[in-house]
């Protein structure tokens, strides 16, 4: 992803984040309800309690209340490109333990090892490196000790636009199945999205 790229995924959420109102409408969600199933799915790759997760893309932290209230002595850090989110999730989160943000480009940058890596909504951005999303699971996959959870637009139910692309949900199964030593698939929880889970 180039720093154009990089620039106009700064700029529409720069965008949300100074018009909307909701949480979950400042990072670019439709609504709170969509938000959650995606959280639900993305949660449901095995029991987290006691584990390290890493949530690539974090936003302003909403999928750490999730998570939190499901498993119990769980570490999150959150990591954005965006310096407004992850100060605002700083501020909100400042009393709670075992909770991290970091400022980072997770496409370049380099990542802690951890338990499990989760990706929501981070990996859909347009780009001209028709690589990105491959590259961007290899990076996931390396640095997690046991497993791996995103979630992808479908392109038979959503037309890419220039914000945003969908990807053919079968073809970014096979290669996660290349990939790790059991890879599996979720669909049904919502029309325009499909959710993966790779394992180690």
């Amino acid at each position: 992803m180039n720093t154009i790229e990089k620039a106009n995924i700064l700029y529409h959420h720069r965008q949300w984040l100074q018009h909307e109102i909701t949480s979950e409408r400042k990072v670019g969600w439709v609504d709170e309800r969509s938000q959650q199933e995606r959280f639900q799915v993305l949660a449901s790759i095995d029991d987290l309690t006691g584990q390290v997760v890493m949530d690539l893309g974090c936003g302003l932290g909403d999928l750490k209340p999730f998570l939190s209230k499901r498993f119990s002595n769980m570490i999150y850090l959150g990591i954005d490109l965006l310096p407004e989110f992850i100060n605002s999730a700083q501020h909100r989160f400042r009393n709670e333990k075992d909770t991290s943000f970091i400022q980072a480009d997770f496409t370049v940058d380099g990542l802690p090892e951890v338990d499990y890596v989760m990706a929501c909504g981070s990996l859909s951005y347009q780009t001209e490196n028709e690589l990105y999303l491959y590259q961007s699971i290899d990076k996931m996959y390396d640095c997690a000790r046991k497993g791996v959870a995103f979630n992808l637009l479908n392109e038979e139910t959503y037309p890419s636009t220039p914000i945003v692309r969908s990807y053919n949900k079968y073809e970014v199964l096979g290669y996660c199945l290349r990939l790790a030593n059991r890879a599996e698939m979720k669909i049904g929880y919502l029309e325009d999205d499909f959710t993966v889970w790779m394992y180690k």
